[in-house]
């Protein structure tokens, strides 16, 4: 069917559905970005805060893993969306510090160990 032939029918196309192991995934983050927060920020606000993470980490790839878990603890005095967005980052894109990473986050903040387990189960899928 056309563009034209759906239009004069009405039809509407349907929009695929994200797979379940998606889904899954962005609960597991949305979950993860969200925990230790006052309230719920807006979405586009947390969106921003993790592109922000992930384009800083991937333009920290040639410095040392020292100087990105510095900046690690600079976001983590900035509040829970930025050290979170941070974590999840780091996590996602620095092998290296992975565990070093998740180590330091739950020393500081043991009572979110679900919500990080969670995640890094989904991410290690």
């Amino acid at each position: 069917m056309t563009p034209y032939e759906r239009c004069q029918t009405g039809a509407v196309e349907e929009r695929p559905t994200a797979e379940p192991e998606e889904r899954q995934r962005s609960a597991a983050i949305g979950a993860f970005a969200w925990v230790g927060l006052e309230g719920l920020p807006d979405r586009g606000l947390v969106v921003q805060r993790l592109g922000n993470a992930r384009r800083t980490v991937r333009s920290m790839q040639r410095r040392s893993d020292d100087d990105v878990l510095m900046w690690l603890h600079d976001e983590a005095r900035s509040g829970a969306l930025r050290e979170n967005a941070a974590c999840l980052a780091l996590i996602e894109e620095r092998p290296a510090v992975r565990d070093l990473v998740i180590a330091d986050y739950l020393c500081r903040h043991p009572s979110r160990g679900l919500q990080l387990n969670e995640l890094v189960a989904i991410l290690a899928a």
